[in-house]
């Protein structure tokens, strides 16, 4: 397995892995609040003031006064300056809400930014890139009618949004030869999480904090229980972060009801999250980190260090110490930063990071046994038990 980074998208929230039909988010978010637009855009201010003088006088052509409002919203929250404060029309949020939690009509492919241009990374078992013959290492240069070239990642936000049933063409470059592919866009399902066992070691991957990630580590922690592992490596790596639930979950499956982190709002004041229901599990963990392990696992990956509960290895992550706000009003979905988190331990990693207890760089390997940060977590745990 390659390991290597996938992309940053900061100038919208930290990391994100884009699902084609859809952009996965890397965030710490907390619940949605529906409050009046009022508290937003309070009514009689220079927005609607401008509105009205465009309805009653602007002859300079038609224009969507809805569209308009949206990009005032969108501009107002982009002028705070925080990467990770959105504004979302209705349907921009649902849709994205859909995708985090691992359904999402699209084609069913990962994609990275490289030197060649928009390239798969993978595909999906179930969605209809396989059936189509889509492969690894194809690089993107017609998807849906939009030239491809020279795009970046964060260029691809209005090009992957699609619906169930929708007929496209895609144009790929493979081994020198342009290849047309019609695909038929269906609702793709995706795994938050997967399991391999090395030995007598079980290997759990989370992929994001979203979705199915809580059943699917239970059932992995179970699996190795059942096996007779001696130890779990979670594998962050490249995780961009989720839900809270989802943190309160897993942290919970190692630490059981012990504080998790804390927020400190505005004002001043504090809220702690703990682990919902009891450890799943006493067998020696490892935890492996990197440079876009973000937000909820940067959180995850802290507590169980600052409990001593795992040896975490790998590389120094991303550091977003921050947690993101929902706020459902009249005309949209905005996301705002409305608290630092810090760590059990008092620890706040915003702008920082986690630094590993064991640093070991990244490789090039194709399997987890010739994987030297995998190894190298392997061997800290075999040293705990020899100690």
């Amino acid at each position: 397995m390659n390991h290597k980074r996938l992309y940053e998208w900061i100038t919208v929230c930290v990391a994100i892995v884009t699902l084609f039909g859809g952009l996965l988010v890397g965030m710490l978010l907390g619940t949605v609040r529906t409050v009046n637009n009022g508290a937003f855009l309070p009514p009689g201010g220079a927005l609607e003031e401008l509105a009205a003088a465009v309805e009653k006088y602007y002859v300079g052509g038609p224009y969507d006064d809805s569209a308009a409002k949206l990009a005032a919203e969108k501009a107002f929250v982009s002028e705070l300056g925080d990467p990770y404060s959105c504004f979302y029309s209705t349907e921009e949020y649902d849709r994205q809400t859909q995708t985090r939690n691992g359904s999402y009509a699209g084609i069913g492919v990962t994609v990275e930014e490289k030197e060649a241009g928009i390239t798969i990374t993978k595909v999906a078992d179930n969605g209809p890139a396989k059936d189509a013959g889509l492969q690894v290492g194809d690089v993107l240069l017609v998807f849906n009618g939009h030239d491809m070239r020279g795009l970046k990642i964060e260029d691809l936000g209005g090009v992957v949004s699609l619906e169930e049933g929708q007929t496209i063409v895609v144009t790929v470059l493979r081994d020198g030869a342009e290849l047309d592919f019609s695909l038929t866009a269906a609702v793709v399902v995706s795994d938050m999480a997967r399991v391999e066992f090395v030995g007598d070691v079980a290997c759990i991957a989370v992929s994001s904090f979203y979705g199915n990630a809580p059943q699917l580590v239970a059932d992995y922690i179970a699996q190795a229980e059942e096996k007779g592992c001696r130890a779990i490596v979670v594998d962050l790596r490249g995780n961009p972060g989720g839900d809270l639930g989802v943190l309160m979950d897993l942290a919970a499956d190692f630490i059981g009801k012990k504080e998790i982190i804390y927020f400190e709002y505005k004002d001043g004041s504090h809220d702690s999250f703990t682990g919902r229901h009891d450890a799943l599990t006493d067998l020696p963990v490892a935890v492996l980190i990197n440079g876009n392990s973000a937000s909820a696992s940067e959180a995850f990956s802290g507590c169980l260090q600052a409990h001593k509960r795992a040896v975490i290895v790998g590389e120094k992550s991303f550091g977003k110490g921050i947690a993101q706000q929902s706020f459902r009003l009249t005309g949209g979905v905005a996301t705002l930063t409305v608290a630092k988190y810090y760590l059990p331990d008092g620890r706040c990693i915003h702008g920082e990071g986690i630094t590993p207890d064991i640093v070991v760089a990244a490789g090039e390997s194709e399997t987890l046994a010739a994987d030297p940060q995998f190894m190298a977590a392997v061997q800290a745990l075999q040293n705990d038990k020899e100690d």
